[in-house]
């Protein structure tokens, strides 16, 4: 028989059966005090329990725990705390057990799942931590930590499309958190969309300023947009954050050099052959450029002979070795007449190597090959400068009309000089 229906014929009996009608409100009296009184010391322990968890006196607070889930195994506050206070004793598997009895009694229970996918990227088990937060999701969809976690364990299995869904979805719900904006730049930088990388890296420099390796990647993409001015500061920046390794020093020193920044772009380079033994032969040479453009052209030759150790057919370096060559005054002049033709050589379709050994034929009054190489020259880079010397070679191999024709040919391009000589030379 239901209580209200007991109830109910003690209170239609109570005048025929007086003692017994007391005995029973007597029973039922002292089972709604014996559960109240119970709650209410059940409530007592998680109270003071939770007290003793701030204060961080951890053992106490187990305790306390203890005692009410032996009571009741469906207080889900009571395994999901003690579950916290082991963690802080570090004691991961008493916790993950803890965290799995809150689940069990409440499975909205969010934070309890929340502190399971903790322990179990802990213990690498990424796969079901990803479950967990599949599940925190489930119970409240704009929760952002669990998609920036998700996010995070995505990334670092390589499945950068699920990664990206939800750095992208944090983005949207604002978070505050710089790495998200820093990996979903390194998946924009890996799909090569640099711009949007930038934009995430300089939001998460934003919201962390001390972010060295973003200063690093924004360094990166703007060297990748080849955009050599806004680089240099960000790497720059990093190595002041001591991000120092080979790979930084080689992109800033390329930048200086796109940017005809000799000097730093020397040290930098200087720095990869004597710290890093760099044997790029790129290195040296991009060094051996700058020497030519600081006047160091003896440690502009050194650097072109280092290259052509490792690559015997590597025409700029013959070229640009003949420049240095050159600058060295005339004792080097026959050294740079051949590297002049060894590019030539190398390359038979580079004006600059025709045009150049065609002046020191003219220099050497040696104008029948002066004019041969100035006419291949031509053929290549139809220039002003080109035609006004080699105007200047038939000048002086009496062909007055060919000469003629080239001094009209440079004047009509603006060729300043031959604008003046073709006046007096040619009436």
């Amino acid at each position: 028989m239901a209580v209200g229906n007991i109830q109910h014929q003690i209170s239609m009996n109570i005048h025929k059966f007086p003692l017994i009608s007391i005995f029973f409100i007597c029973i039922i009296s002292i089972n709604s005090y014996i559960s109240i009184g119970f709650t209410q010391t059940v409530n007592f322990y998680y109270d003071r329990g939770v007290e003793k968890l701030k204060n961080k006196q951890y053992d106490d607070a187990i305790k306390d725990f203890t005692y009410i889930t032996e009571k009741n195994s469906d207080y889900y506050e009571a395994f999901h705390d003690r579950g916290i206070a082991y963690l802080a004793l570090q004691k991961t598997e008493l916790a993950l057990k803890d965290f799995t009895s809150a689940i069990k009694a409440n499975n909205n229970y969010y934070s309890a799942y929340l502190h399971r996918a903790d322990i179990y990227i802990k213990l690498k088990k990424n796969k079901l931590a990803i479950k967990d937060y599949e599940q925190i999701i489930k119970i409240k969809p704009d929760y952002c930590k669990a998609y920036e976690k998700r996010g995070e364990l995505y990334f670092n299995a390589e499945n950068f499309e699920q990664a990206l869904n939800d750095f992208t979805k944090a983005i949207e719900l604002n978070t505050i958190n710089a790495e998200i904006f820093y990996f979903r730049a390194i998946i924009y930088h890996r799909e090569k969309q640099y711009q949007p990388a930038i934009n995430d890296l300089t939001q998460a420099i934003k919201l962390k300023p001390d972010y060295a390796d973003a200063y690093y990647q924004r360094g990166f993409s703007y060297y990748n947009l080849q955009q050599y001015k806004k680089a240099i500061p960000d790497f720059n920046k990093a190595v002041e954050m001591n991000i120092i390794n080979k790979e930084i020093y080689f992109y800033r020193a390329n930048a200086y050099f796109e940017e005809k920044k000799y000097a730093p772009a020397i040290k930098d380079y200087s720095l990869l052959i004597t710290k890093y033994r760099s044997k790029d032969t790129d290195v040296y040479f991009k060094r051996g450029i700058s020497y030519n453009n600081t006047n160091q052209y003896k440690l502009a030759v050194k650097d072109f002979n280092k290259v052509l150790i490792y690559d015997r057919n590597h025409f700029a370096s013959y070229y640009n070795r003949a420049e240095a060559y050159s600058k060295l005054g005339k004792a080097k002049e026959i050294l740079a007449m051949k590297d002049f033709s060894k590019a030539i050589e190398l390359k038979s379709d580079c004006p600059e190597a025709y045009f150049k050994r065609g002046f020191y034929y003219f220099e050497t009054k040696k104008y029948d090959l002066a004019m041969k190489d100035f006419s291949k020259a031509i053929k290549y880079n139809k220039s002003a400068e080109i035609y006004y010397f080699r105007g200047a070679c038939y000048y002086e191999m009496k062909k007055k009309k060919e000469a003629c024709a080239d001094l009209k040919k440079a004047s009509d391009m603006g060729h300043k000089t031959a604008k003046k000589n073709y006046g007096w030379m040619c009436y």
